[in-house]
């Protein structure tokens, strides 16, 4: 409990000093939100063990330690938080961590063996799914161009300017299941399917799919070690990691004719580029889900989470664009991402929660299919957008929904002996 008390004791300390040098921007709400989080981060903390990394201790870790660092108020951007602000972001965050927590008590995965997966056809489905990824791309790029060159001209090109009916759809969906493999495969071809996954991110800037990349691979590493260590090595990847966001920001900040600097734009009380790049892509999530409540609807309309069904229905292609073109104005400076929680409150309204409850069903369905099958592969994948839950809800995205679901199966009765 050491650990924890010191842990309880810095972070209190770190809110009194934010505090004090400017209380006009701190309330009660304020107070009751950032000792909620700092509770259930000890929990989660004081439980973290050796071996397989648990769901409910990804999303715990990631969910509420963004909502501790939005309550420190260093943007100036920030407003005022209400009573039901705190009710959304706990109560919501609490019941999917309970989802979670729930599937890993069900979990058969103890640790990872190899011995139950057909490496003939592992190595055959590799080579053939990185082939058609290669080859995917190229094609978009004799389509397109490389968007990379555009920014280096100066301009800044949207990545809907990118794409190909089909082909783009097809692509990133293989990119996903390329990472599915990780963990059966050689370290030549770990090593091979994230190089090509970050060269195709570079030449198409994207930046959030090296982010992801990232995340995968840590998560990946501290789920095959043995060792009481793992947690402190853990801690010294993500800083890194964090790091080189900050500094790939930079770059991209001067990289067009639109020159702009991140602490400007989030308006920091801290004059640091690398801390207003987390303020803005981790922190300010939770502000904008608050500039949420202000747009939620007097009656149910369309419900996001059947965003994956609704595109496969005639013009269901139409309708999503729709409602993703209604949403993309609720943002802050230019900021959008608002966690999960949001779609529950522009679709449901004052009845956010039946989003909410259904949603957590689902998420407990597919991951006790993955657990109680062992199916490695899918599981980090899944733990990969569980933790990316605090920015958005990828798991309505219907190319990673597809992505999931078809490693599921290959997971299930392609890859495994039995």
């Amino acid at each position: 409990m050491i650990k924890q008390s010191v842990f309880w004791a810095i972070s209190m300390i770190v809110f009194s000093v934010s505090y004090i040098s400017d209380p006009s921007t701190f309330s009660p709400i304020n107070i009751l939100v950032y000792t909620s989080a700092l509770i259930i981060i000890i929990i989660i903390i004081y439980n973290v063990k050796s071996g397989i990394v648990k769901t409910y201790q990804i999303f715990g870790i990631t969910y509420f330690s963004a909502l501790l660092l939005n309550q420190l108020n260093i943007s100036m951007l920030q407003n005022s938080k209400s009573l039901e602000f705190a009710v959304v972001v706990i109560f919501g965050g609490i019941s999917t961590l309970l989802s979670l927590y729930f599937i890993d008590r069900k979990s058969e995965l103890s640790s990872f063996d190899q011995n139950d997966i057909k490496i003939q056809k592992i190595n055959i489905l590799y080579y053939g799914m990185l082939t058609i990824y290669i080859i995917s791309k190229i094609y978009i790029i004799e389509v397109h161009g490389l968007r990379i060159q555009e920014f280096i001209y100066g301009k800044n090109p949207g990545g809907d300017s990118f794409v190909v009916a089909d082909i783009t759809g097809i692509s990133n969906i293989l990119q996903w299941l390329l990472l599915v493999f990780v963990p059966y495969v050689t370290i030549n071809k770990k090593i091979t399917i994230f190089v090509v996954i970050s060269i195709v991110a570079i030449v198409f800037v994207k930046r959030g799919d090296i982010a992801r990349l990232i995340i995968f691979f840590i998560i990946y590493y501290i789920s095959t070690k043995k060792t009481d260590q793992y947690p402190v090595r853990t801690i010294t990847y993500i800083i890194i990691s964090v790091l080189l966001f900050g500094f790939l920001g930079d770059i991209r900040q001067n990289a067009t004719d639109y020159h702009f600097n991140i602490t400007d734009l989030v308006q920091s009380r801290i004059h640091n580029s690398t801390t207003s790049w987390i303020i803005a892509y981790y922190s300010m999530n939770f502000e904008v889900l608050n500039l949420y409540l202000d747009h939620m609807p007097n009656q149910i309309g369309y419900i996001s989470l059947f965003q994956p069904l609704t595109n496969f229905t005639s013009g269901g292609g139409a309708i999503i664009s729709n409602y993703e073109s209604e949403i993309w104005w609720i943002r802050i400076s230019g900021f959008n991402a608002s966690t999960y929680m949001s779609n529950f409150l522009y679709d449901f309204g004052k009845f956010w929660f039946i989003g909410l409850f259904f949603f957590n069903v689902g998420l407990y369905t597919i991951g006790l299919v993955i657990v109680r099958f062992k199916l490695f592969g899918a599981y980090i994948l899944f733990l990969t957008f569980i933790a990316l839950l605090v920015f958005s809800n990828y798991f309505i995205v219907p190319q990673i929904l597809y992505a999931l679901i078809a490693a599921i199966l290959m997971n299930l009765f392609i890859l495994r002996n039995n």
